[in-house]
């Protein structure tokens, strides 16, 4: 089943009325079409400016506040039943609800959770805490690589697809990670290794000599660590307390932190594993893996997919999938991003890719999204096998 496209990706600008041959780069046609597409980008970041001045305080702190109070309504109860069915049930929640205040943090990061800086960062660092994000680690990997050169091979962290040969000359546990990371539950195991492990949190000594502030994200790193030590300390003092008479305390301990902190955490890199890939990764969306190559519109703009999820799940990822608006302006406020992202459609038009989400819709892509032959902008499967048109002819 194919998934239902409301506004496709053309493979030629959508200014062109159906020439008899797609334009080249120094052709009338397409000045035209890059002007025509220059001032649309112009109008646009001009409304997505102005939608950041409705930054605000109250919003902000709000959400933080109701973010917390759900995470705390979905955690403490963990401790207080003795039903281990309706401990997982909880623990599921209390993953989901890590997920709502990681992506308050997100808009904090991004200065976008409210219009004054300090505050964002301390909000930040705080709704951090139960995704075990260091706010400054997060910082360097999303705000600088990610928003940077998204869709960038070797740079974007973000689910950067092999080539065919790079595959094949991985060792064979290593192909079969990477065969399991495309897949709907390897996502949450990419984003733990790949993007919570080795970008956010444990980066290797060159991007560490990169960062800003790197005093900032060894406190950020402690300050993480200590709240984990925390959280999981008390899972196993309340497991160990409330455990049936008789029984082990080392096991229901061991027991109750399973099912309070590392079912939770899982979840939780499950759900922004699940919300992260569809962002950047689709059968017609192109990634690059040549800097020169590489074009703000290209990737920011058509390479960057906004996903229509039914309503109470939006609101739940806090309107992250109006992914369009937010990566060409990061700042708008998130409780802002709907507006902002229906005028981006309305500006850009057929630019715009908008999919209306479905559970075949992940799953078409995870099978069809492998490997990618950069040569030709098409994706593979692990075999080698084309798996889409070849996208090479569409103009940057």
């Amino acid at each position: 089943m194919q998934e239902t496209v409301i506004q496709p990706l053309a493979p030629a600008p959508a200014t062109s009325a159906a020439p008899a041959a797609a334009p080249t780069e120094s052709s009338p046609a397409a000045a035209t079409d890059a002007r025509s597409r220059e001032e649309r980008l112009r109008d646009t970041r001009h409304f997505l400016a102005s939608a950041t001045a409705e930054r605000s305080v109250a919003k902000g702190i709000g959400l933080t506040l109701l973010t917390t109070a759900i995470y705390l309504a979905t955690l403490i109860p963990i401790f207080l039943t003795h039903s281990w069915w309706l401990k997982t049930a909880l623990g599921y929640l209390n993953g989901l609800a890590i997920g709502m205040m990681f992506l308050v943090g997100h808009d904090a990061c991004h200065m976008g959770l409210t219009p004054v800086g300090w505050l964002n960062r301390l909000l930040g660092r705080f709704v951090f805490l139960p995704s075990l994000h260091p706010y400054c680690g997060w910082e360097y990997s999303h705000n600088g690589l990610h928003h940077g050169m998204t869709n960038l091979k070797d740079i974007d962290p973000g689910y950067s697809p092999m080539t065919k040969a790079e595959f094949d000359a991985l060792p064979r546990w290593r192909q079969w990670l990477e065969r399991l990371y495309r897949t709907w539950l390897g996502l949450a195991l990419f984003y733990l290794i790949e993007i919570w492990g080795k970008s956010a949190t444990f980066p290797s000594p060159e991007h560490r000599a990169r960062m800003r502030n790197l005093r900032a994200f060894r406190w950020d790193r402690w300050m993480v660590a200590g709240y984990a030590l925390l959280i999981i300390g008390l899972c196993a003092g309340f497991g160990a307390a409330i455990r049936p008479p008789g029984s082990s305390a080392v096991w229901a301990a061991l027991g109750h932190v399973a099912v309070a902190w590392l079912w939770p955490f899982l979840i939780w890199n499950g759900t922004i594993g699940f919300i992260t890939f569809q962002q950047h990764t689709h059968p017609e969306v192109r990634w690059f893996d040549n800097e020169q190559e590489w074009t703000f519109y290209e990737t920011q703009v058509r390479g960057t997919v906004h996903i229509e999820f039914p309503l109470l799940l939006r609101l739940m990822f806090h309107n992250i999938n109006e992914h369009t608006a937010h990566h060409i302006n990061p700042r708008v406020p998130l409780y802002e991003l709907k507006t902002a992202q229906d005028e981006v459609r309305r500006i850009l038009t057929n630019d715009v890719r908008v999919l209306i989400w479905r559970p075949w819709m992940t799953i078409d892509t995870l099978r069809r999204c492998k490997l990618y032959d950069f040569r030709n902008h098409q994706w593979l499967d692990f075999r080698g096998r084309p798996t889409s048109a070849s996208m090479k002819v569409a103009a940057a």
